[in-house]
């Protein structure tokens, strides 16, 4: 059973229901698209519950600095690419015109654009086939983070002698409507890790509502003879 496929409430609807009816609609609508962060999130995820399958992880190749002009255009071409599943010379020269290149021609800019073509094909074909993908420079700030996870007092205090159960798929009631959720891990404790600076985490827990991911995690899971 896909998880994602279930027509059910879940926290990421909660949450966007309480920010405003017109928000929950929009974001119903809207395809779903991962962040650079959310990538960053499953791959730290990856590492910890499957660390098997880290190397189907694809590494993107850099391509233009994205504060240029070029990679402005890059990466709308990338995007647009995502969006409509292809592009050609024409889609190619209107987002040319909208970066609103004015010391370079079309055909320089082409020239300038191709040797990443390689590269931007692999990574669309690395989305195309399912696999996670992140630029290196994430994938080695992600894995440096996990290690210094690994070693910390608070693996070793709550998880690494422990019977855990990684992302277990949860679905049940709540007030007679349909719910699911998924934690990350469960053994004698409950865990849903974030990755953010421990400054910042204050600030997140109130602007993503984690709050009401904790009452509907804590009550779905106490509903199915667990403790918390």
């Amino acid at each position: 059973m896909n998880y994602f496929d279930v027509p059910a409430l879940s926290y990421s609807k909660i949450k966007n229901f309480s920010i405003h009816p017109k928000y929950y609609k929009a974001q119903e609508e809207k395809a779903s698209k991962s962040t650079r962060a959310m990538n960053n999130g499953s791959l730290f995820d990856l590492l910890l519950t499957e660390p098997d399958k880290a190397d189907n992880v694809f590494i993107s190749l850099p391509g233009p600095n994205e504060t240029t002009q070029l990679g402005i255009l890059y990466k709308s071409l990338k995007n647009y690419i995502l969006d409509k599943g292809t592009a050609d010379v024409v889609v190619l020269e209107e987002l040319y015109n909208k970066v609103g290149f004015k010391q370079k021609s079309f055909i320089k800019i082409v020239e300038e654009i191709r040797p990443f073509q390689d590269g931007l094909n692999k990574e669309l074909e690395a989305i195309s086939e399912g696999r996670l993908v992140v630029t290196h420079e994430d994938y080695e700030k992600t894995t440096n983070v996990f290690n210094r996870f690994k070693n910390s007092e608070v693996y070793k205090k709550y998880l690494k002698d422990f019977d855990n159960k990684f992302q277990l798929q949860i679905f049940g009631k709540i007030y007679n409507t349909d719910f699911k959720c998924k934690p990350d891990i469960i053994n004698e404790e409950l865990f849903d890790l974030k990755l953010t600076k421990p400054s910042e985490f204050l600030v997140g827990y109130e602007r993503f509502r984690y709050f009401y991911q904790a009452a509907v995690y804590i009550t779905m899971l106490n509903n199915e003879g667990y403790s918390f």
